[in-house]
């Protein structure tokens, strides 16, 4: 028979514990569902290229997940130059930005996308490592770019919240004893 190594020995003990381990977690772990936000929106016009519009969406997580914005702009469209950005999408932890200030800590900046046409999507899962560190707090900021006019558009936001537990009611065990009473008749 093959000697069993103490290195060997504690790889297996090792890999049995992260087993189990995981196992147990498995069954704790939080049940998310997605929170949904759909509102419609007005984009004044940006005075300038370095001083655009901006409107900020403060989302509280509870439960690791995808935020995800999606911007949808129903009427006409825009002639843009072939530099020019319509909107901006930024998905960011709320560390990035100070009251006050009128620029966001790069460092803190999870999605940044430009978009030339009238929609746009951007997506960002946040495990829970980051939920902790951040203690789910993210920002949504939309940024118009557009110096003509300003326009409508119809804004839907999701984010994962941890499901509130639905309190399960146990049942009573109820022990009556009958009681008998004399002396009430019903006749008179």
């Amino acid at each position: 028979m093959r000697k069993i190594t103490a290195k060997t020995a504690v790889t297996i003990i090792f890999f049995a514990a992260v087993f189990i381990f995981s196992s147990l977690y498995a069954g704790y772990s939080l049940e998310s569902e997605m929170f949904r936000t759909s509102q419609d929106i007005t984009m004044e016009k940006a005075n300038s290229a370095r001083d655009p519009y901006s409107l900020l969406f403060n989302l509280k997580l509870t439960a690791p997940g995808t935020i995800t914005a999606h911007i949808r702009k129903p009427e006409g469209s825009f002639r843009l130059g072939k530099k020019q950005h319509l909107f901006r999408i930024i998905i960011a932890d709320a560390r990035a930005y100070k009251p006050g200030s009128s620029t966001l800590n790069e460092k803190y900046i999870k999605r940044l996308k430009c978009f030339k046409h009238e929609r746009g999507l951007v997506e960002y899962s946040v495990d829970s490592l980051e939920l902790g560190s951040s203690k789910g707090e993210f920002i949504v900021l939309i940024t118009n770019y557009y110096d003509k006019k300003p326009y409508n558009a119809h804004l839907q936001l999701m984010y994962p919240v941890a499901k509130q537990a639905e309190s399960k009611l146990k049942p009573v065990e109820m022990k009556l004893r009958p009681i008998e009473v004399k002396g009430i008749s019903d006749e008179q």
